[in-house]
């Protein structure tokens, strides 16, 4: 899972050439990527940008779930190993937000689409690597 000062967030296939069209797209920041880190289940992703937010994110639908808000660029996110987020920004402060908990799923159909993988899932990209 990569970072990047394009505004996304890419999650790629550990074997093949390593071109975008191996790759999983988050896309939503609208800042460069600064950080990274996973919840200790390995069930949701979370980020921090430029653009003043961290935000949560679903590993298996690549459903947004969540957005915190700084007042600058947020710098620094660690997750700790009950599950709560600790943020740092160029505002100076250090938040710690409450655990990280996937809401349940919306409808029993939406539920089975995330099993089988055809809700929501994040946009592969097709441009090569320059």
């Amino acid at each position: 899972i990569t970072g990047s000062s394009d505004c996304g967030i890419y999650l790629w296939s550990p074997t093949g050439p390593h071109t975008f069209s191996d790759s999983i797209a988050f896309e939503g920041h609208t800042g460069p990527v600064t950080a990274l880190a996973l919840s200790h289940d390995g069930s949701m992703l979370v980020s921090a940008s430029g653009d003043k937010t961290v935000r949560v994110w679903c590993m298996t639908s690549g459903e947004l779930l969540d957005v915190k808000l700084h007042k600058d660029w947020v710098s620094c996110l660690y997750v700790t190993s009950d599950n709560c987020l600790m943020t740092g920004s160029h505002d100076r402060h250090v938040r710690r937000f409450a655990r990280l908990v996937r809401p349940p799923s919306k409808s029993t159909s939406t539920k089975k689409q995330q099993l089988n993988g055809t809700a929501n899932r994040p946009k592969a990209m097709s441009s090569p690597i320059v």
